[in-house]
């Protein structure tokens, strides 16, 4: 799915006596709405081999005060992992995902209020081999996470800028076991 994230790199190289390394920093910034006028949608759809297909929607939006910016995106794929084997046995899967960030920003824009949701969700099979097909196993895992974070800055002076920034992250993962699973059946 598209991506809601501005990325920005800075590549850079070590003195000796660090290693003489390659190293580089990414900075990843979700997309604001904050000052970009009024709602820009957009909406996308897609497919590809293995029965392959997503398809999404985002609109952002606001004013120099106030921004927003929203999305919605699922996929959903018949080849959803690296399969055990050629014959691609029991490998479909589908994907969905949601992002929403809110800014307020004072009338003199030195300071700013963010928040930003995330939520996903995962149910996908589990990759059979060939005994494992005979046997009729059909395992699924099925996972989901939320991340919630909100962050503060303030600007008091030119040499000075204050960022109070708190956040939680919630994830599942299960894997559901089916009759006749080989080797060993999950619980």
């Amino acid at each position: 799915p598209r991506s809601t994230l501005f990325p920005y790199t800075t590549l850079f190289r070590s003195p000796a006596e660090f290693g003489e390394k390659m190293g580089a920093v990414i900075n990843l910034t979700t997309k604001s709405g904050l000052g970009s006028g009024p709602a820009k949608p957009d909406v996308f759809f897609g497919g590809s081999t293995y029965s392959t297909y997503e398809g999404g929607a985002a609109v952002g939006g606001g004013s120099q005060r106030f921004g927003y910016y929203a999305s919605i995106n699922a996929s959903t794929s018949d080849r959803f992992v690296d399969p055990v084997n050629f014959s691609n046995l029991h490998n479909s899967g589908s994907t969905y995902r949601g992002f929403l960030r809110l800014d307020e920003a004072s009338a003199d824009q030195k300071s700013s209020l963010r928040l930003t949701l995330l939520a996903g969700s995962t149910r996908r099979d589990v990759p059979n081999t060939f005994t494992q097909a005979a046997a009729g196993q059909e395992e699924r895992v099925h996972s989901a996470d939320q991340n919630v974070n909100l962050g503060w800055q303030a600007i008091p002076s030119n040499t000075i800028v204050l960022e109070l920034n708190t956040f939680a992250r919630f994830s599942s993962y299960h894997l559901l076991p089916s009759t006749n699973d080989t080797p060993a059946t999950a619980q």
